[in-house]
């Protein structure tokens, strides 16, 4: 195993979608870092990262969609432990306060009295960057919902029983039966960010030596086939990394399981294929192609229109990150990162004894 690469948050057509929840509580022993932007939370957590390695072990880095570049968590599967930015708009609170989170508190390291001159321009451009979202929001759900057209078209396309004629002999093979609960990991391999859609591809190969290709252009098929995967393999008492789509978080797109090495990835448009597949599945077989040939027109026109809204939904997001980054510049003149540093040194002794 090695140090593998998911995003916990994106954004969605209904909103930013968050699965920070699930990861800061029990089991989990959690550190929920809290402080304005630019108080260097995204460097803590390289720090810690770097620091402390674990090449026989699952180690998570957590990669902000807002800016792919700066991390918003680091998780240690061996230990379960979690460290992660507990801001906006992934807000995270104790629950079971000192015994599972304990909560880092950066904000005693800004000054009030170098703020204060900025007030209006701090307020200016978080009300700003709350328009961007609502307006890439809307984009985004203009674009889903051409593609969700093509969806259902493909949908009633698609022989169900075929699916589950594949998933009979395939499960049996791959997911023995243990006496152990199951464990699920809801993450996001993808995610919508300033650069576009943004899938981390070397962390499937960190996680599974054999891979399940799934070709399918509409995740019709696909979607279908891993939702009856992963029902089977739970309920044999498997740990499974369960990966949302971004782009309709109610499903599934990918799913890895460390443990036995094997996974099941979808590619189409938006996931180049990595890696060398153990199997290639396509969507063809199960579906009626001829017929979706009567409807080609409409089906291309509907991926174009909808190519064109994602487009203008991922320039917002640019644009939110270039409001982030005028608020990082105002509150990092007004950081002591003195203190910064002697809080991270108390986190940095702290994890030592977890890690």
């Amino acid at each position: 195993m090695a140090t593998v690469d998911f995003f916990l948050g994106s954004s969605t057509p209904a909103g930013f979608l968050s699965l920070f929840e699930p990861a800061v509580r029990p089991p989990a022993t959690s550190f929920l870092l809290k402080g304005t932007p630019g108080s260097g939370k995204s460097t803590i957590l390289n720090r810690i990262c770097s620091t402390f390695t674990d090449h026989r072990h699952i180690v998570e880095r957590i990669h902000c969609a807002g800016n792919p570049d700066s991390l918003d968590g680091v998780i240690y599967q061996k230990t379960k432990t979690a460290i992660l930015d507990a801001t906006a708009p992934h807000v995270l609170s104790s629950i079971y306060p000192i015994a599972v989170e304990t909560e880092i508190s950066l904000y005693p390291c800004t000054s009030y009295g170098k703020i204060k001159p900025y007030r209006n321009d701090i307020v200016q451009l978080v009300n700003r960057n709350q328009l961007l979202s609502i307006r890439c929001y809307n984009f985004l759900q203009a674009a889903c919902s051409l593609l969700a057209d093509n969806r259902a078209l493909v949908a009633e396309q698609t022989d169900s029983i075929k699916i589950e004629r594949l998933v009979k002999r395939i499960c049996p093979k791959e997911f023995p039966r243990q006496n152990t609960s199951h464990i699920e990991h809801l993450r996001f391999l993808s995610a919508l960010t300033p650069e576009g859609y943004l899938t981390y591809g070397d962390t499937p190969k960190q996680l599974c030596e054999r891979i399940y290709l799934l070709r399918d252009e509409y995740g019709v098929a696909s979607e279908k086939f891993l939702k009856e995967v992963r029902e089977y393999a739970l309920e044999n008492g498997h740990e499974c990394y369960t990966c949302l789509n971004p782009l309709f978080p109610d499903q599934i797109e990918h799913l890895f399981f460390p443990q036995l090495g094997v996974g099941f990835f979808t590619a189409n448009r938006y996931h180049e294929e990595f890696f060398t597949p153990c199997r290639v599945i396509t969507s063809a077989r199960f579906t009626n192609t001829e017929e979706l040939k009567k409807h080609r027109q409409t089906i291309c026109f509907r991926k174009k229109a909808a190519n064109e809204l994602l487009k203008q939904g991922v320039s917002l997001l640019d644009a939110q990150r270039e409001c982030h980054n005028q608020l990082e510049n105002i509150y990092t003149h007004a950081t002591d990162f003195n203190q910064i540093d002697l809080i991270t040194a108390g986190l940095m002794n702290r994890l030592a004894r977890l890690l």
